[in-house]
């Protein structure tokens, strides 16, 4: 319940708990509770970044056929470099030699597009960063930066 109050307060810091929430579901064995919570985070929320998270979590918690699907309604509805690559590395592991070539060659330049073009703005002077910061290193202002780490 405490780590859940961190969206009442400012739902943008969900990604940086995410983990620590669903480990208390874990710890209550309601893990089914606590990735519908988490799903749900991302329908309330579809600007936050938690698609690694989710899917690490579904391929332990669940088929790779039920994290196939949750990622097509996801890229429908949120399209992302990152969830392209994420669904393009689920069907991997239905294809042949051949065509796992090509598709981890696409995967790979998705990736790449993500992580040039992704990371953490600055609310009141625009500075741009990889790494999160507390407190802009340009203005000096006070969590003005978003700490969801976005493409751009």
């Amino acid at each position: 319940n405490t780590w859940q109050l961190i969206e009442k307060q400012n739902y943008l810091y969900l990604p940086m708990v995410v983990s620590k929430i669903f480990e208390a579901y874990i710890r209550l064995n309601k893990i089914k509770v606590g990735l519908t919570l988490i799903k749900g985070y991302t329908t309330l929320y579809p600007q936050l970044n938690l698609c690694e998270f989710l899917y690490q979590t579904l391929l332990n918690y669940e088929t790779p056929e039920i994290t196939l699907d949750y990622f097509r309604s996801s890229i429908q509805k949120n399209p992302s470099s990152l969830i392209a690559a994420k669904v393009i590395e689920l069907h991997m592991n239905n294809m042949a030699i051949e065509g796992k070539q090509d598709a981890e060659m696409v995967k790979n330049i998705l990736l790449k597009y993500h992580d040039k073009y992704s990371g953490y703005r600055c609310g009141c002077c625009n500075f741009k960063s990889k790494t999160f910061f507390w407190q802009c290193p340009a203005c000096y202002e006070w969590e003005s930066i978003n700490p969801n780490n976005v493409e751009n």
